[in-house]
């Protein structure tokens, strides 16, 4: 469950008196409850809650993580002694059944989740517990929270709250991470390495403050020469174009047949935008490609002609740092025009050595 989107008076014992205690210490939201400290909490609400009361929040908080849990499920789970993630998975199917529909006789919650429902659940469970996590405040130049940004980290994308805040579960432990945020008004910021951690009662939390303007994404394409952010993994998607979209002397390879014919040419060169790395194939008529092609058969097309390399991914990675190099030469010959020919060629060649070298 989106615990960003979940407002703090959805927990089990929560009212208006505690909520507005708890909102005037920026606990708006279920996921605040773990970006701040059990002591703080108890602290906030000293008098009206106990300590014992505090430490169900805060696990109610951490078992909702988990899709497709709500607060009424989370709440059986922290009365039967299931008070956090680890804890939830190392029961099994039969007495999470069992726990679930005692909550249910004995008028705790109105139903139970399903057998789907907590296959589900066990299996979010698990990629939480085992993932890295991140708890995020995307902020104005004066520290107001911006809404409905979108945020894409690594293979994640979500939205900002009202506050401004979002949260990205199931992140692979100990990666580098991307993020991307996109909000209407401001300018793309990008974070290389954006911070994430693996404690299931304390999330990582980071503010990024944007910068007033408009929204261009910051596009890199290999086509053209350009590196890749380094991360670790990325939000992905594919885009699937006619044959007069082939772009002069890119590397493709043959990745599929299609049953009337038609052949699928596939991109080596890959290009990001927006916290989003794209795939570029084509779908090309029978008539319009060479007889005989196999399955990963690597090609280029130059003046309408198709010019076979080969097959296999290492050939195609080749042809892919082989045509960087090239489109590398290429633009800073182009801006090289004060040197004479040789000059010129030699610096072309020196930047283009110092392209390989970072790419081995």
């Amino acid at each position: 469950m989106d615990t960003t989107k979940l407002e703090i008076e959805a927990l089990e014992g929560i009212g208006e008196g505690i909520g507005t205690l708890l909102r005037a210490a920026d606990i708006d939201y279920v996921c605040d409850l773990l970006a701040v400290p059990e002591s703080y909490v108890s602290g906030v609400v000293a008098g009206v809650a106990s300590s014992k009361q505090v430490q169900g929040w805060r696990s109610m908080a951490q078992l909702l993580l988990c899709e497709p849990m709500d607060p009424q499920w989370a709440e059986a789970l922290v009365e039967a002694r299931v008070i956090e993630l680890g804890q939830l998975l190392e029961q099994s199917l039969d007495d999470l059944t069992s726990l679930f529909d005692e909550a249910v006789a004995a008028g705790r919650i109105p139903s139970s989740p399903s057998t789907s429902e907590l296959f589900e659940m066990i299996k979010s469970a698990a990629l939480v517990h085992s993932g890295a996590r991140l708890m995020g405040r995307v902020v104005d130049a004066d520290g107001a929270g911006v809404a409905d940004a979108t945020v894409v980290l690594g293979r994640v994308e979500t939205s900002t709250n009202a506050a401004g805040t979002f949260v990205v579960t199931g992140l692979d432990a100990g990666a580098t991470h991307l993020l991307t945020v996109v909000a209407e008004g401001f300018e793309d910021l990008v974070v290389q390495d954006a911070p994430a951690g693996t404690d299931d009662w304390d999330l990582v939390v980071a503010t990024y403050t944007l910068t007033p303007g408009t929204s261009e994404p910051q596009v890199s394409d290999e086509y053209d020469g350009d590196e890749l952010p380094s991360a670790s993994s990325y939000a992905s998607h594919q885009e699937i174009l006619g044959p007069e979209f082939l772009r002069p002397d890119e590397p493709v390879f043959v990745s599929r047949f299609y049953v009337n014919g038609d052949v699928k040419l596939t991109s080596v060169c890959r290009s990001f935008e927006r916290g989003r790395l794209t795939f570029r194939s084509y779908r090309m008529p029978p008539e319009t490609v060479p007889e005989g092609l196999g399955e990963g058969e690597c090609l280029t097309w130059s003046d309408g002609t198709f010019r076979s390399h080969g097959t296999g991914s290492f050939l195609a990675s080749r042809l892919r740092a082989l045509h960087r190099r090239r489109r590398l030469r290429e633009a800073h010959a182009a801006g090289l025009e004060g040197l004479s020919p040789f000059e010129r060629v030699a610096e072309a060649e020196r930047l283009a050595r110092e392209a390989m070298t970072q790419e081995d």
